[in-house]
């Protein structure tokens, strides 16, 4: 068996303690519909999700914040926040829970949430899959 390095078009910063958990994108054709990428905190057990698509083949959304010069919007939904952002060709989209859940732990999610989608930069065309470099974290 060999094994093929992660490849993204983005990259992105996340605490130290995170570790990806799942990666993957789906295609229909040649057209980019989507690509993920996770992460776990390994001592805690709180994650990040993220993710992007092709701006064309995602729902708009009303932008109440920008985030890296670029309009954005931040929600929280039960234990989770969630951060996104427009590029020009990919739509972002991040999400955040903390461990353990205590009272204050969405704010937690929240902020972390907001400083990995400030940290996303895209780093290759997200519809040239060979022009993608090894994924890499920081």
């Amino acid at each position: 068996m060999t094994s093929t390095p992660l490849r993204m078009p983005y990259t992105l910063d996340v605490p130290d303690t995170y570790r990806t958990s799942q990666a993957g994108t789906y295609w229909r054709r040649d057209e980019l519909r989507s690509f993920h990428w996770y992460f776990e905190d390994t001592t805690t057990g709180a994650i990040i999700s993220t993710g992007a698509s092709a701006n064309t083949m995602t729902l708009d959304f009303e932008p109440n914040t920008v985030v890296a010069d670029r309009p954005g919007q931040t929600t929280r939904d039960g234990d989770f926040a969630g951060v996104r952002v427009r590029q020009p060709t990919v739509q972002f989209g991040f999400g955040c829970d903390d461990r353990p859940k205590t009272a204050a732990s969405i704010g937690v999610a929240a902020k972390r949430c907001r400083a990995v989608a400030e940290s996303a930069e895209l780093v290759a065309d997200p519809l040239e899959f060979r022009t993608w470099p090894e994924a890499r974290a920081r």
